[in-house]
């Protein structure tokens, strides 16, 4: 069940109860878009190499 939707279903209804539930719902979003981050971060520091790939022999070594 959606954050607004549950919010709205266990509040007593009015004007304010609908703005909170808004932010309830833009909260829970933002909290989820937050973990699946995180998620991928952690996913990546493990799965990309961490050291420089070093040049073949002969290949000449260019620079900036």
């Amino acid at each position: 069940m959606p954050a607004a939707t549950d919010y709205l279903s266990s509040h007593k209804p009015g004007a304010l109860t609908v703005a909170q539930a808004g932010v309830e719902g833009y909260t829970a979003t933002l909290a989820w878009g937050a973990g699946i981050f995180v998620v991928g971060a952690v996913l990546m520091a493990f799965l990309m190499p961490n050291s420089a790939l070093a040049p073949s022999e002969g290949e000449p070594v260019i620079a900036h």
